[in-house]
């Protein structure tokens, strides 16, 4: 009877191991998803510094989810760990080199770093993918614009100001080009077109003011700038 009570006991001593056993390597294999699945909530509650350890946790466990990358990289974003951010989105990158947000925020911390030729060869690579984006296209043109890529700049700008929709505000960058460019009788002819969508903007309106004074025609001017005091009282 002793016997067979040790013998009950060994088995219920190995059945509780094998028990504490599984509970361990499920865990251990479940835990990259687990903490996956907790960062993704901790992110929607706004909990970002928790949101990082978990999605760092999962991500440096294998978890290759492009979401898990998105939000870890939004997170980073959020409480302004910019050089984080990029190097997240950029590992995202190298796993989806087509994923298009990823290329966008890319894009635009790279701006905010002063890395003009990244951002524009991250905005060269999602315009193969959205070729027609507004907002890409508006990307793109402002950089060329600000690296004094002026011609380039005029044509995705061009692109920009046709078709039915005129944005006064892309026709008044397009105008700057023109005037730097000296090329006066363009940049009238912008502002005049972004002014025929928006006859209250007073800083085109004066921007208009100076070229045609520069272009010789000073009464001209002078309507432009007291059309535009009177639009800004």
């Amino acid at each position: 009877m002793r016997i067979r009570n040790r013998q009950l006991l060994a088995f219920a001593m190995m059945l509780l191991c094998s028990g504490l056993a599984s509970a361990y390597l499920y865990r251990l294999t479940h835990a990259p998803w687990m903490s996956y699945r907790e960062g993704v909530n901790h992110f929607s509650e706004h909990r970002f510094t928790e949101a990082i350890a978990a999605l760092d946790f999962a991500i440096g466990h294998g978890i290759r989810r492009s979401d898990a990358f998105m939000i870890l990289a939004d997170s980073y974003m959020a409480i302004q760990r910019f050089a984080e951010a990029l190097d997240t989105y950029e590992a995202l990158l190298r796993i989806n080199a087509e994923h298009a947000l990823a290329l966008w925020k890319t894009a635009g911390l790279y701006e905010q770093f002063g890395r003009f030729e990244d951002a524009m060869q991250r905005t060269r690579h999602l315009l193969e993918i959205l070729p027609d984006d507004p907002a890409v296209l508006l990307r793109m043109a402002r950089l060329l614009k600000f690296t004094g890529q002026w011609d380039e700049a005029i044509g995705y700008y061009s692109r920009l100001c046709s078709g039915d929709s005129l944005r006064p505000h892309i026709a008044s960058e397009l105008a700057e080009i023109y005037a730097w460019k000296r090329e006066d009788a363009k940049a009238i002819e912008w502002f005049r077109y972004a002014l025929s969508a928006d006859p209250t903007d007073a800083q085109t309106r004066i921007r208009l003011a100076r070229i045609l004074f520069w272009s010789g025609y000073p009464e001209q001017a002078v309507s432009e700038y007291i059309r535009a005091l009177g639009d800004s009282t």
